[in-house]
């Protein structure tokens, strides 16, 4: 899907968060992108990205935020073929959401934590979970 990929490119060569997370939430209002398959609530924890993405986004807070956050009510989308996950945490500590992105095959994704006073993008890599760039 030509929408991915661009948005796969950005992530890899835009300097600006903010804008690689506006070009996937308009392309999901704009019905350009189907979401892909739900996740089941039960099955999340054996995600093996989701389990990955769940420490590394709890680093980066704790890192960058300073802040320990423990996340909870995950509701991703798999997309397999495009090897394309995608979703939100709610930290248990915060009642805003956390909007992730993650292409596995690149082994790149964004975080943003969506605190409607400031918003804060991140990007990482997911190579393991512990690790982060």
């Amino acid at each position: 899907m030509k929408n991915l990929d661009t948005l796969k490119q950005m992530l890899m060569t835009e300097p600006s968060l903010p804008n690689i997370m506006h070009y996937f939430f308009d392309l999901m209002e704009q019905k350009k992108y189907e979401f892909g398959e739900a996740l089941p609530i039960d099955q999340m924890g054996g995600h093996p990205a989701l389990m990955g993405l769940k420490k590394t986004i709890e680093e980066i807070a704790r890192q960058e935020l300073g802040k320990t956050l423990n996340m909870t009510k995950p509701l991703f989308f798999d997309d397999q073929k495009h090897q394309f996950l995608h979703g939100t945490f709610i930290p248990k500590e915060e009642t805003f959401p956390l909007a992730v992105i993650y292409f596995s095959d690149i082994e790149t994704g964004l975080t943003a934590f969506l605190n409607p006073a400031n918003h804060v993008f991140f990007k990482f890599h997911l190579v393991e979970s512990k690790h982060i760039h």
